[in-house]
């Protein structure tokens, strides 16, 4: 014998509650805050720059690579 069961849906409510909602963020803010937001914007940019320099670097070694060697480069087991 089986037995039916009726599926349940629970409802939640989705107003917030007054003393949770977000407070807005003052613009400027801190020096401190600033500081620490400039210093970690360059330190990215830094990064970001060194590393497209290092691939710039490498790209055109190996573009010399496959001039000297040629297509052989790809395809040779030695």
């Amino acid at each position: 014998m089986s037995t039916a069961t009726t599926p349940t849906t629970t409802v939640v409510d989705a107003t917030p509650d007054p003393g949770t909602a977000p407070r807005p963020l003052a613009k400027g803010g801190d020096p401190a805050d600033r500081f620490f937001r400039g210093s970690a914007r360059g330190s990215g940019a830094a990064v970001l720059l060194i590393m497209s320099l290092v691939g710039v670097f490498l790209g055109g070694r190996a573009l010399e690579a496959l001039r000297d060697a040629g297509p052989a480069f790809l395809t040779a087991a030695a």
